[in-house]
């Protein structure tokens, strides 16, 4: 994290089982607290200040990690 963020791409397409972030250690749920777009490869924060949550900013962590299971590529 560089800069205040909503949108993070994910380097794979997840499948349909549930996406996780952390933030600080901490676990957030998809539907929850963010939407997967699986077409695009990215997660959409949803839980900003405005909705009554926080920011991801700089302030808050340096990282943010997303664990998810997809399927890999055919060889």
């Amino acid at each position: 994290v560089t800069a205040p963020v909503t949108t993070f791409t994910l380097t794979q397409t997840p499948n349909d089982k549930k996406v996780v972030m952390y933030i600080n250690h901490l676990a957030y749920h998809e539907e929850e607290d963010f939407t997967v777009d699986r077409v695009q490869k990215t997660v959409t924060w949803t839980a900003t200040a405005a909705n009554n949550g926080f920011d991801i900013d700089t302030e808050l962590t340096d990282a943010v990690r997303f664990e998810y299971e997809y399927k890999p590529a055919a060889e």
